[in-house]
């Protein structure tokens, strides 16, 4: 937390997996983003697919495609008995914290005063990546959060997403999934997800 509070105002980051593919998440997250500077202001990409030249922060442990990011799905959704608790526990952690800090050096250093997730909060594809967010959002409730969710965890993903057997990893993906902070704004693309998100 920074020492004094920032003044309200500044850039928006946008942060997503990974932003520059053909997909429909992407396309529509580029076109979101014009419109916002158009009418807002500055607008920073932050993603681990960023383009040389591109303005923003390249983090290519947000992929959800990494090995890393990977394994980590693996041990916490897929196949837990492999692993024990707390080495899981340590991993994802260690993974957060890479991600957290770049994101946190970077808000400080450009006047980021907005972040505009897109869909980490409401698809754990990078548990790290998803709980990296929560804990910045958590402790910074100087800077604001969009949290946009294209898709939900609960529209039929259930099978993908299954609740961790590991106790204290299913609290810290319970906290940062679709988190419940006043410094956090979620927004649907439809009013169907809007009132099954309420």
């Amino acid at each position: 937390r920074p020492t004094e509070q920032q003044p309200v105002g500044g850039s928006i980051l946008a942060v997503h997996f990974k932003l520059h593919g053909g997909d429909g998440v992407s396309l529509q997250s580029q076109l979101l983003h014009k419109a916002i500077e158009e009418t807002h202001g500055d607008v920073h990409e932050c993603c681990a697919d960023l383009p040389p030249g591109a303005k923003g922060l390249s983090v290519p442990e947000l992929s959800y495609q990494s090995q890393s990011a990977k394994q980590l799905y693996k041990d916490i959704y897929l196949h837990p008995e492999a692993r024990k608790e707390e080495d899981v526990v340590t991993t994802l952690k260690a993974q957060s914290e890479i991600i957290r800090r770049a994101v946190v050096k970077y808000i400080n250093k450009h006047n980021i005063r907005t972040i505009h997730v897109h869909n980490i909060f409401s698809l754990p594809y990078n548990p790290a990546a998803t709980l990296a967010l929560y804990e910045l959002a958590r402790d910074r409730d100087d800077v604001q959060i969009i949290a946009q969710h294209h898709d939900l965890i609960f529209e039929g993903r259930q099978g993908i997403f299954p609740t961790p057997i590991f106790p204290e990893v299913a609290r810290l993906m319970d906290e940062a999934i679709i988190p419940k902070l006043p410094n956090i704004q979620h927004a649907t693309i439809n009013s169907i997800a809007r009132d099954y998100l309420r």
